[in-house]
This record gives C-alpha cells, sequence and structure tokens, in this order.
C-alpha cells in the first residue's frame, strides 16, 4: 500500500477551448454568480444517489438549496426534485444530454469551456444561465494551490482570481464557498465504482474508461476506483484542508470520499485525545488499534521462525517471547517442552490458551514485573519502540535473560500503518546500528543481514553458543569470538509489518 499520486489535464485543444470561451460570452448571459447563504446541497452523480434519495427528498422538503452537477440534473427532476441551481464545467460533447429537460425555475451555472452543443439547449426559451470562466486547468491548480481571502477562495499563487476545481462536483463546493454558503451536504460524490456502476444513472460515455490496477485504501475499507475519481478525491482534500476551519460538512453514502472524511475526523480526534496521553499509553492505543486489523494478523514472522531458532539456539529450560502478539510463536515453544512466557503492549493482540503479561518495553515496573528467562526471543518488535527508548529496552531485556537471545528487527519502513494513520516502525536503523546497540551489553553477537531485516544471536558472558547457532545466522562464529557477520542463508521476503 501507498500513497496515489494523480496528475491530469483537462481534455481540449488550448484553441478549441478559446474558441468555445467566446462563444459562450458572446450569446450575452450573465457573468455573476448568485449569492447564498447557509447550507448547500450538493447532488453529483455517483451511484450511492439512488440509495440516499429519500434524504434527499426530505431536505427539499424543508426548502434546501440543491445544485445538482451534470446528469444529476435529470435525475432530479424524473423525481420531481427542482434543483435550486445546476452546473456543468467539462468539454465533453456528450454533455448537452445533461440538458434533455430544462426548468425555468434552476438557474444553470455553464462553464465558457463548454461544447457550443450545451448553449444550444437553452435557444428556445427564456432561462437563468450564468455563465463563468475555469481559471486553470487540473495541474495549474495543484501547483497554484488556494487560499482563504476575504471570504473568498481564491488561487495562492496570486491572491486575486477565483479557484477553479478538478471536476464538476469540486467546483461545486468552490464556487458555493464563493457564493457565500458555509454548510455543505453532499449526495453522490462517491469518486468509486459501486456494484461495478460508475453512476447512478446511465453514463455510457464514461464506460470505456480504465480502472487504476490497485485498490484504495482508507481506514481499512477498499474502493475500486477510475483515475478521474480519484483525480477527483485527491483534490477534494486540498480543498477541505484549506476551507475546514469555515465550513462544516457531510457526505452522504458509502463511497471514498465519505470514507475520507470520517477517517480524517478519526485521526484528528485521535490525536486531540493524545495530547493527554503518555507515551505508553499512545503506543499502547496504536498496538491495540492495528491489531484490530484481521489483515495484520495473517502473517505471524515470529512463527515462522521459531522452529530454527529453538533448534539452532538449542533452547531448553525457559523463555520469554517479547512482543509475542498473538502467541503462535509461544505455542511452538511450548509443544517442544520450553516453558513459554509472553508479553505485549497491546491487550487485543493475543488470542491463545496462554496467558500474557501485558507489558510496555520501556516501562520498568512492567519489566520488573516479568520473569527471568533463559531465553528471549524478540521477534519485529524493536523498531516498534521510540527511538529513545531502544537502547533503554535492549538493556531491560538483558537484565531479565540469563543466557541468550534471538532477535530479528526490521530495517525498512512498516505498510501496515497507512491503514489506520500512523507509522509503525518508529526506528528504522541499518544492520550496523543494532549492532553498536547490542554490542553494548551482550558478549557474543552474531549478526545476519537481509533485505528487510537484520538477525542478532546474543549471549552473555561465560555462555557457549551451541555450532549449529550459525545454521539460523549463517557463516561461521566461535564462541567469545565477539561479533561475526554474515548474509541471511536463504532469502527473507517478509512483509515489514
Amino acid at each position: 500500500m501507498h500513497p496515489v499520486e494523480i496528475k491530469s489535464k483537462y481534455i481540449g485543444d488550448p484553441v478549441e477551448l478559446e474558441r468555445n470561451r467566446e462563444f459562450a460570452h458572446s450569446l450575452g448571459y450573465s457573468a455573476s454568480m448568485p449569492e447564498g447563504e447557509g447550507t448547500l446541497v450538493v447532488v453529483a452523480g455517483g451511484p450511492s444517489l439512488g440509495h440516499s434519495i429519500v434524504d434527499l427528498m426530505f431536505l427539499y422538503q424543508q426548502g434546501a438549496k440543491i445544485l445538482a452537477c451534470n446528469g444529476s440534473y435529470q435525475y432530479l427532476l424524473k423525481r420531481k426534485i427542482i434543483p435550486w441551481a445546476m452546473m456543468i464545467m467539462d468539454t465533453d460533447e456528450n454533455n448537452h444530454k445533461f440538458l434533455t429537460e430544462l426548468h425555468p425555475d434552476t438557474i444553470h451555472l455553464i462553464a465558457s469551456r463548454c461544447h457550443p452543443s450545451v448553449f444550444e439547449r437553452f435557444a428556445d426559451g427564456e432561462y437563468d444561465v450564468r455563465v463563468w470562466d475555469v481559471n486553470a486547468n487540473v495541474d495549474e491548480i495543484a501547483a497554484h494551490g488556494r487560499m482563504v481571502k476575504g471570504g473568498k477562495l481564491l488561487t495562492a499563487n496570486d491572491g486575486k482570481q477565483a479557484a477553479s476545481g478538478s471536476s464538476v462536483a469540486i467546483q461545486a463546493l468552490v464556487s458555493g464557498f464563493n457564493m457565500g454558503f458555509r454548510d455543505f451536504e453532499f449526495f453522490g460524490l462517491d469518486s468509486c465504482v459501486m456494484d461495478g456502476k460508475h453512476h447512478a444513472y446511465d453514463q455510457p460515455w464514461n464506460d470505456s474508461k480504465e480502472v487504476w490496477p490497485d485498490p484504495i485504501y482508507v481506514g481499512g475499507e477498499s474502493f475500486v476506483c477510475k483515475p478521474w475519481m480519484l483525480l477527483q478525491a485527491q483534490d477534494f482534500q486540498r480543498v477541505i484542508k484549506v476551507i475546514h476551519p469555515h465550513v462544516t460538512m457531510r457526505v452522504h453514502g458509502d463511497g471514498l470520499i465519505s470514507a475520507i472524511l470520517k477517517e480524517g475526523a478519526r485521526v484528528q480526534a485521535k490525536k486531540d485525545k493524545a495530547l493527554s496521553m503518555t507515551e505508553k499509553q499512545i503506543a499502547s492505543a496504536k498496538n491495540e488499534e492495528i491489531w484490530g486489523n484481521d489483515m495484520y494478523r495473517d502473517y505471524s514472522p515470529g512463527a515462522e521462525l521459531a522452529p530454527s531458532v529453538l533448534s539452532a539456539m538449542e533452547i531448553k529450560g525457559s523463555l520469554m517471547d517479547y512482543g509475542c502478539g498473538e502467541g503462535k510463536a509461544m505455542d511452538i515453544f511450548a509443544e517442544a517442552g520450553v516453558k513459554v512466557y509472553g508479553c505485549d503492549i497491546a491487550t487485543n493482540s493475543h488470542r491463545g490458551k496462554r496467558d500474557v503479561f501485558r507489558a510496555c518495553l520501556w516501562d520498568k515496573d512492567d519489566m520488573t514485573a516479568l520473569p527471568a528467562t533463559d531465553y528471549a526471543f524478540c521477534c519485529d518488535v524493536m523498531e516498534h519502540i521510540p527511538p529513545g527508548r531502544v537502547s533503554e529496552v535492549m538493556g531491560l531485556i538483558y537484565e531479565k535473560t540469563l543466557r541468550g537471545a534471538f532477535f530479528q528487527i526490521a530495517t525498512v519502513p512498516d505498510t501496515f500503518g497507512r491503514t489506520i494513520g500512523e507509522v509503525l516502525h518508529l526506528t528504522v536503523r541499518g544492520a550496523e546500528w543494532w549492532e553498536r546497540l547490542a554490542r553494548k551489553h551482550w558478549s557474543v553477537i552474531r549478526v545476519a543481514t537481509g533485505r528487510h531485516h537484520v538477525r542478532l544471536s546474543m549471549w552473555k558472558g561465560g555462555c557457549v553458543p551451541p555450532a549449529r547457532d550459525r545454521r539460523l545466522l549463517g557463516g561461521r562464529c566461535d564462541a567469545g569470538a565477539g561479533v561475526v557477520r554474515t548474509p541471511f542463508p536463504r532469502p527473507v521476503s517478509a512483509p515489514a509489518i
């Protein structure tokens, strides 16, 4: 999983767009946008519109001002909902089909760049038509940014021109803000394919457009999107970042945009709560949240390595699994006759039959309460420790261990943290850095490096590592030889969790 950045320009030849603009302004329509205040209901054409039409009808009956985007105009008229205004901004010649039926009480906000066939729809009657200019293409919008000045959303590059949106729905938000509205309700603003549909109604000229190759994940949910949908979602976030102190907003439906708003609110609430939490409480809450994701539980690096560690280090007696997670590795050690203990900071991580200690590895009181054991096992945990606490944790585990320890530590950033808006790998360091840290405590160290991890086999003074220990790490190391560095004996393809 990784961030998505979409770049695209409006479709159309610059010469043709200028010709369209000159034609539109020659028709004598007003260039002034209407004014408003209070709530604006923006209706886009996403597939969730059909599921929320009852809520929309209620707002309409309460007298709400509704701005319909593109084809949602016809969708609403067929259901006896007369929009206060409608908007078209794209250059596609097909857009005249959004005007099959017209209502004289609706204000028609038509971008000057639209194809002349759009304006031909108004030739046979008296309709309120307003012509407005798109002030930038999509790439310029991203480059210039936006700013609020004098109650208007303007382009940040000069602070004078009215800002534009990358889609008609985003333009409706921008224009609505500049009209004076400060409370927004969105319907059909999904920015994703739902049940195989890209709109709540037929819009066949969008059928052939490609789908983004990877699912889009927000707050643990996945969405299928077309590139233009991602561009719209991306631009929505840019606009919200600028205007959020000035507006209130609600997005109906279960689409990508709604998920973005919900996730943003969740992350902000978590940040606000964190202001009154200790470092230990923050770590506990974050780890419990990620362990609530079943995808995170699918892979257990400890369980994968436990059989090799058990054999190579000839583990007998007792062992503590530091950061035991679900406890899958504990089960393997226990089945081999080892008296095994486990500890974890997350109360919800362990689903096994064995009791585990709840412990924060840098909390001295928590660590003091743990039993001392012959061996320590710590797999893909140390990278989750805050940088200022790593040395302390290494020392505390050393004090609790009588013979030897095995650590596997990720040396690359995590991938799962983005699912909850967090960074899980707080200490991302190379093998040599971890080796230097281990050397401060342990007498005999064996180090093996892989593409994503470093493995450390560490022994206290007076303990002789078994000869087969080198099978776990590769290479050779004689007892008392200090540090030996080797590559992993086989490729390691474990994900960075």
